[in-house]
């Protein structure tokens, strides 16, 4: 049968002949994997080496013997591949295929990709961050340095066109082949989806002898159902497990056709979801569940956490049925549910740890913002990355690679790992027992694939050492040592705790130091350790639990006597105000610091630090402290100022309002702040007179004219103006002070008339005016009886405006001057 892949093969060979940038978009089964390559390999049209990159190890060795299998050839003639571990090619070998890791080796060892005329991007659509960062460094290559390289995008299911666009890339679309797939939607109600396995698996058998895949988010849920499955199935059902983390043999018997007269069930995660086809499958079980790395601001790395995954990778999914005939697919919710979810599973590169990218970055010598993303990293993870970076004493201030990246960074380990061996190199080059221990440490992270609850590291490692040491990844890092080791001696030391030293190194920023039933890490966290006693430790892994605290759950102890001297860029002296136990009164305590733990504390005067005292306060007073200025006399001078401002406009007046003074506080309250030590102190200050001093004389000279601060009684007596935001400015007086007033009171040069508020004897308001003549006219006379009759010591004339002021009773007034 012809693969639909014929109908634009043409097209797409010379559209990277012409354009460099082309994006196929095609779904699953059209050949754009098993069957394009050799059309590109044998088309002549590029004269150097193919590289084509598969995210998965599995898919890239198996499509490389299919490829060859096609050319009557073995892997490593013209067809090769180059994973994790394993290489089947040669100098010839002109189509080779790669993992991710490979690739971006190949491209940091030779950034011109010399002698490489193609680079293929398959299954794009999973958007890894490995992929996303060699798509940039490819582009980059393209544009900088070689403008003859061309790359070739495939995707299943992303948008080809919105993809193209971005990529100023040809669009190709192709249709793809499959056979009629059948959906089932399986209601599981309040089971478990591990629990309603395997009934759904005998439902399916006890109908006909098919072969079925079931996708589950991870290695633990797989090792769960299939337990459950070998005690219930009959022996003519094989059952394999398929996942990351086995080996070749393991997986190539998990792809391979199931024996004669057996039925076989594929238990996988989303390793299978694209580029392979397993023999023999008709039935898939969709869990619609996968494992997702997504980032952690609480821990700095990386959590594995169960997600629901896309439509797109559900059709995927679904595809698996098809490949070679009719299907059917069951999914483990109701159709309802199953539709609302999302089209795309996002980009690792928006929600995943980017500590390696920003490595590969340093290497690669360029800034993220200089570099053609799909998706650009998220500033705050990027930043949080280069931090850890430099914490990993990897890279300096400027994120470029210090003497210890540059001699770890072709290796092809984990930053956290070569930081680790950057130790190993500098100090214990010498001592095989550390050599090794550095190496199961890295394979350890990198191969096993323990789940640990409240374990010492040491532990988990002395019991994982047996298989670690067969591990490729040991083993790797053991012949990078060989030609040092092999001169080094077994210098054992009973004062180094080798490996929590190791791995302080390989987490800096985890480093702990107790506090009660707490750890204290260097980079602020902290975590909950029941029943565990040690000063010092590396809390090398921990979760949040129910209650949303960290618990931890992987440790090692530490001698800090040991570390201490490696990590001087982690101390540090500080100076800092803080509240004594009652709240209110200030002191200053200088700390030492390694990272965020204090090492020792001491208390010293509050006068003598007086710059940090006053930005202590500055910061308090702009926070929870605010309550605690005087912004009511701020106001009243920003509203004389306000009318002195329209009165006479040609005075300099300075542009002050509540949120610019609040973001300058510093600046202008600073000084009176710098030695006060208790609340009360700052409640005492006149944040008004302060800015009132700050004013130069023609401005203090107008706005005493023009808004004064107190305006002048008949009697001679000063009475205070009242300015506020939601009223005019106002005065309060004792109405027989104002005998003998005929005008309103005015500021501005009459422009704006105060409101009297005339109070009794007693300084009870009795009226508020605004028009004082034309009170002493009409509403006076109520008010004068009312007066008379409650306060009859007192003058109360039948004339106000033409008679005397005063501020005493009748009986005073009568009385001869001496």
């Amino acid at each position: 049968m012809t693969l639909p892949i014929e109908e634009v093969k043409e097209a797409v060979v010379s559209s990277l002949v012409e354009n460099q940038r082309v994006v196929l978009q095609a779904p699953p089964g059209a050949g754009k994997s098993t069957a394009l390559p050799l059309v590109l390999l044998q088309s002549k049209r590029f004269n150097g080496k193919i590289i084509m990159l598969e995210p998965r190890r599995i898919a890239a060795i198996s499509i490389a013997h299919y490829l060859a299998d096609t050319l009557g050839e073995i892997v490593g003639n013209s067809v090769g591949y180059r994973v994790k571990g394993e290489t089947r090619s040669r100098s010839t070998t002109m189509l080779e295929l790669v993992t991710e890791g490979v690739l971006l080796r190949l491209l940091q060892s030779d950034p011109e990709l010399e002698g490489v005329s193609l680079v293929i991007f398959d299954e794009f659509h999973e958007r890894s961050l490995q992929a996303d960062l060699g798509l940039a460094l490819v582009r980059d290559i393209q544009q900088s340095l070689r403008d003859d390289l061309s790359f070739l995008v495939m995707s299943a299911t992303l948008s080809g066109e919105s993809l193209a666009d971005q990529l100023q890339a040809k669009l190709i679309t192709c249709e793809g082949r499959q056979y009629p797939i059948e959906y089932q939607y399986v209601d599981i109600g309040q089971r478990s989806y591990i629990d309603a396995i395997p009934a759904l698996v005998d439902e399916i058998l006890a109908g006909s002898e098919q072969s079925i895949l079931i996708f589950l988010p991870g290695a633990s849920e797989i090792r769960r159902v299939e337990q459950m499955l070998m005690a219930t199935i009959s022996e003519a059902v094989a059952v394999y497990p398929l996942y990351g983390a086995l080996n070749k043999d393991q997986q190539q018997q998990a792809i391979s056709a199931a024996p004669q007269g057996h039925s076989k069930i594929v238990l996988t995660t989303n390793v299978a979801e694209t580029s392979l086809t397993i023999d023999g499958i008709s039935v898939v079980i969709d869990c619609g569940l996968r494992k997702a790395a997504i980032f952690d601001n609480l821990t700095g790395s990386n959590r594995l956490q169960t997600r629901r995954i896309s439509l797109a990778s559900a059709t995927q999914r679904a595809g698996r049925a098809g490949r070679l005939g009719p299907g059917i697919c069951y999914r483990l919710e109701e159709r309802s549910l199953f539709m609302r979810r999302e089209q795309q599973d996002s980009p690792e590169i928006i929600s995943g740890d980017l500590l390696d990218l920003a490595f590969q970055l340093s290497i690669w010598g360029a800034d993220a913002d200089n570099l053609a993303w799909i998706d650009h990293p998220p500033k705050a993870n990027l930043e949080k990355a280069y931090k850890t970076l430099r914490l990993l004493a990897l890279v300096d201030e400027k994120m470029r690679l210090t003497s210890r990246g540059r001699l770890v960074a072709n290796w092809g380990v984990s930053p956290r790992i070569a930081a680790m061996f950057g130790l190993v190199n500098e100090k214990f080059y010498q001592c095989k027992h550390v050599i090794s221990n550095a190496c199961l440490i890295a394979a350890y992270f990198t191969d096993y694939r323990g789940n640990p609850e409240h374990s010492l590291f040491e532990d988990c490692l002395r019991q994982a050492a047996h298989i670690l040491r067969k591990s490729h990844e040991y083993n790797k890092l053991l012949r990078l040592f060989k030609s040092r080791s092999e001169r080094a001696r077994n210098l054992e030391s009973a004062n180094v705790t080798t490996i929590g030293l190791l791995l302080a190194h390989a987490f800096p920023d985890r480093i702990a130091k107790r506090a009660g039933s707490q750890y204290i890490l260097v980079n602020g966290t902290r975590v909950s350790a029941d029943k565990l006693n040690h000063e010092w430790i590396v809390a090398v892994d921990f979760y949040q639990n129910k209650h949303k605290q960290l618990q931890l759950t992987l440790w090692s102890p530490l001698a800090f006597e040991d570390i201490a001297p490696c990590f001087g860029w982690l101390y540090s002296d500080s100076v800092e105000p803080e509240f004594t136990a009652s709240g209110s009164k200030l002191a200053v305590v200088q700390k030492q610091w390694f990272g965020a733990i204090c090492l020792q504390k001491s208390n010293k005067k509050v006068c003598d630090y007086p710059e940090a005292v006053s930005q202590f306060w500055s910061q308090y007073l702009l926070g929870e402290g605010e309550h605690l200025l005087d912004w009511a006399s701020v106001e009243a001078l920003l509203i004389r100022m306000s009318i002195a401002r329209q009165a006479d406009p040609s005075i300099a007046w300075p542009v002050w309002g509540r949120e610019n003074l609040q973001q300058s506080l510093m600046e202008w309250l600073g000084p009176y702040l710098s030695d006060l030590s208790h609340k009360h102190e700052v409640q005492q200050l006149s944040l008004g007179n302060i800015l009132l001093s700050q004013l130069d004389w023609a401005a203090k000279s107008a706005l005493d004219e023009l808004a004064p601060e107190s305006w002048t009684l008949p009697t001679g007596q000063q009475v205070p103006i009242r300015y506020s935001t939601n009223q005019p400015p106002a005065i309060s007086a004792k109405m027989p002070a104002c005998y003998g007033l005929t005008q309103q009171p005015a500021v501005a040069r009459g422009a704006v008339i105060l409101t009297i508020e005339l109070l009794s004897p007693a300084n009870r308001p009795i009226q508020v005016t605004k028009d004082i003549h034309g009170f002493w006219l009409g509403g006076y006379r109520e008010v004068q009886k009312e007066m008379k009759g409650r306060y009859p010591k007192h003058f109360w004339p039948d004339n106000p405006e033409s008679a005397s002021p005063t501020t005493t009773t009748k009986r005073h007034m009568n009385k001869p001057l001496i």
